[in-house]
C-alpha cells in the first residue's frame, strides 16, 4: 500500500466521536488532578504555613493550564506518544516510520 493511500486509510478513521471521547477523558482527567493538586495544595499550606488559598477558582484555572501543558507535553513525548484519551478511544495513528531490522 503506498503512503497516500495509507494516509488517506488513516485520516478516513477517525471520526468525531472518537476525537470527542478522547478529549472528554483527558480534560476529566486533568481536571481531577488539578482539583487534587489545588486541594492537597490548599492543606499542605494551611497545616504548615497558617496560610489558605484566598481565591480557589483562580487558582484552579492556573493550576489546570499547567497540568494541561505537563501532561500533553509527557504523554506525546512518552513511548506510546499519545494521551490516555487517545488510546482508550484508539486514535493512536503510526506515523509510518518503518522499521529497520538488525542483521
Amino acid at each position: 500500500m503506498s503512503e497516500k493511500k495509507k494516509k488517506e486509510k488513516a485520516k478516513r478513521e477517525i471520526s468525531i466521536g472518537r476525537a470527542l471521547l478522547a478529549n472528554v477523558i483527558d480534560m476529566l482527567i486533568i481536571l481531577v488532578s488539578s482539583v487534587i493538586i489545588l486541594l492537597l495544595g490548599d492543606v499542605l499550606m494551611t497545616v504548615t504555613l497558617g496560610l489558605f488559598v484566598a481565591d480557589l477558582i483562580g487558582m484552579l484555572l492556573l493550576i489546570i493550564i499547567i497540568v494541561t501543558i505537563a501532561y500533553n507535553t509527557l504523554l506525546h513525548s512518552s513511548r506510546k506518544k499519545s494521551t490516555f484519551g487517545q488510546r482508550v478511544s484508539k486514535l493512536i495513528i503510526e506515523n509510518g516510520d518503518k522499521k529497520i531490522e538488525k542483521r
